[in-house]
């Protein structure tokens, strides 16, 4: 990879901070600590952190339908809450080959000019639902764009300035902004791929390729934030105690809502427990030219204020939140009164937990996220 930064908090003080390699081939930039990385689908915790908040202080409901913030969307949607997209059970789709033809109407939708919400809208609003809202686990960067387009609509406040008020001023996340490739942004680092998977005529010569040029305005919110590694890991490390951040909002994110998948979400989160039984938090990103991951856990698996993990039933809407003790997959959880939560693989994922775990090991308690592209990986938080 041409770049790597990797930074770690311990409880609220960094502990670790350091960049490898070069963020600009061309120019031969060497990485520092200082410079912004793309973060991928690591934007959904920021973004659902953000809604979390807004609940919190009444802005916005988290279950009521988001028709009431926005009843010109289709009917379809009326009904389909804030937790719903935030938990990838909105019934939206994910990408489709369409998205990235650019013989299509509009073009490859990386590619476009988006002037509006609605602009952004038209990409996917009126395409069919591909599960009921509420029925089915379907991962959606889509979704989360409509999530942040509601947030607006219910503040009156663009998705920009609210990330800026409630998110990166509060957490002291200075580096923290959207990745607008028009914008000249201050250390944004340049994105790179192989250039063997590179298809076009000459071939690219040499190991790298310059990533294409893209537009992610469509997908802020799931998949367009900048920062700083020390700033990723710095929002990690906010959620291992309130602080900042209310113990109402921590367990509004940190309560499990679909827990037959692998791993169980919550807002936002992906939570399991690693090999050492550690309760933990994360979220991978990728995008062209960069890849990241974030983890926030706790450094041994009971600590002096051990949260309790609770479950939200995903099949029964009258069930009220039950208790579960996440385990590794060989033994499942404990059972929920309701019978709703059945056993689930938290190493399913294979390779990626696995690679993990052995970074975990070599570094002890500390975390990790990375990204490519600079392949930023910042050790996330531990407490």
């Amino acid at each position: 990879m041409p770049a790597l930064s990797v930074a770690a908090y311990r409880g609220s003080v960094l502990a670790f901070a350091e960049a490898y390699g070069e963020v600009d081939l061309e120019l031969g930039v060497t990485a520092t600590t200082s410079h912004r990385f793309r973060v991928g689908s690591g934007a959904k915790p920021v973004t659902a952190t953000l809604a979390a908040i807004m609940a919190d202080e009444g802005i916005v409901s988290l279950d009521a339908g988001i028709g009431r913030y926005m009843p010109a969307l289709p009917n379809a949607h009326h009904a389909t809450t804030l937790r719903q997209l935030l938990t990838h059970r909105g019934g939206i789709r994910h990408y489709i080959a369409r998205d990235s033809d650019r013989a299509a109407a509009g073009g490859a939708i990386d590619s476009r000019t988006y002037f509006s919400n609605a602009d952004i809208l038209a990409v996917f609003i009126d395409d069919p639902l591909i599960a009921v809202p509420g029925t089915k686990m379907t991962y959606s960067t889509f979704g989360y764009t409509l999530a942040s387009i509601v947030l607006e609509e219910a503040a009156g406040t663009p998705f920009v300035e609210l990330l800026q008020q409630k998110i990166a001023a509060p957490l002291g996340l200075a580096s923290l902004t959207v990745d607008a490739p028009r914008r000249v942004i201050p250390w944004r680092a340049s994105g790179y791929g192989r250039a063997s998977q590179v298809r076009e005529v000459p071939p690219v010569s040499g190991v790298w390729a310059n990533a294409p040029a893209n537009n992610p305005a469509y997908k802020w919110a799931g998949g367009g934030l900048v920062m700083t590694p020390c700033d990723f890991a710095r929002f990690g490390a906010a959620h291992l105690a309130p602080g900042v951040l209310s113990r109402r909002v921590l367990d509004t994110l940190l309560t499990v809502q679909v827990p037959d998948s692998s791993p169980p979400l919550g807002l936002g989160w992906r939570i399991n427990r690693d090999s050492k039984g550690r309760l933990r938090w994360h979220h991978a990103g990728g995008q062209e030219g960069a890849r990241s991951i974030r983890i926030s856990s706790y450094r041994s698996p009971s600590p002096p204020t051990r949260p309790e993990l609770r479950v939200t039933c995903s099949r029964r809407p009258s069930c009220s939140p039950t208790r579960c003790d996440i385990r590794d997959s060989r033994r499942g959880p404990r059972p929920a009164d309701c019978g709703c939560v059945r056993p689930f693989d938290c190493h399913r994922g294979g390779a990626h937990m696995t690679r993990r775990s052995t970074v975990q090991k070599a570094r002890g308690d500390s975390k990790i996220w990375w990204t490519r592209t600079s392949r930023v990986g910042t050790k996330s938080a531990s407490g």
